[in-house]
């Protein structure tokens, strides 16, 4: 949304940097899940050096994409492609099912 008012602006980034943060502990609670515990350390900084080696790659994609474009919001698709893809590969992870609290004593005694 493109405006001039400073006040709509600030909302309206406040609100992106919301949803940006909000993901980040859901997130690496589902790194967390997924491995065991030993290498939970190792899985998150490989996670984090894969985000910064994509973040570069995909600055310069963007850039050659509206290099030959002209347009900044078709220079936005891959990043959207890459977004929808990774949603889609989260929800196929989903959530391992766990064993209610109940079970998990019974389990142990």
């Amino acid at each position: 949304i493109f405006t001039s008012s400073l006040t709509l602006s600030l909302i309206l980034f406040s609100l992106v940097l919301m949803g940006n943060y909000a993901i980040k502990g859901p997130f690496w609670a589902l790194v967390s899940e997924r491995l065991p515990p030993t290498l939970v350390a190792v899985g998150i900084a490989a996670v984090n050096t894969i985000a910064h080696i994509g973040t570069g790659l995909m600055n310069s994609i963007m850039g050659i994409v509206k290099d030959y474009s002209g347009s900044f919001p078709i220079s936005l698709l891959p990043l959207c492609m890459l977004t929808f893809t990774g949603a889609m590969i989260a929800l196929y992870l989903g959530r391992k099912p766990t064993l209610p609290k109940a079970q998990k004593v019974q389990k142990l005694v």
